[in-house]
């Protein structure tokens, strides 16, 4: 899971860089860089994707019980 996590918070920052913003959605890195969004591994549910244009953030199943806390956050 977690080299799935890496590999899309690096495509997020090099859209990032390329773009001067996060994208607006995860769909948006198909088919390039991502050929495919990864899911959540244990529920095979979406990563949930927030942005504020500047910052992201990536998190899993948000009842609480698997992944309470987010995968990833980035600012500039």
């Amino acid at each position: 899971l977690m080299g799935d996590i890496t590999l899309l918070a690096f495509a997020l920052k090099d859209w990032q860089q390329a773009h001067g913003a996060c994208p607006p959605s995860l769909e948006a890195l198909q088919p390039f860089p991502l050929k495919e969004v990864p899911r959540e591994p244990l529920t095979g549910d979406p990563i949930a994707y927030e942005t504020s244009g500047t910052s992201f953030r990536l998190t899993g199943n948000n009842d609480g019980t698997m992944w309470p806390e987010p995968y990833w956050i980035s600012s500039r």
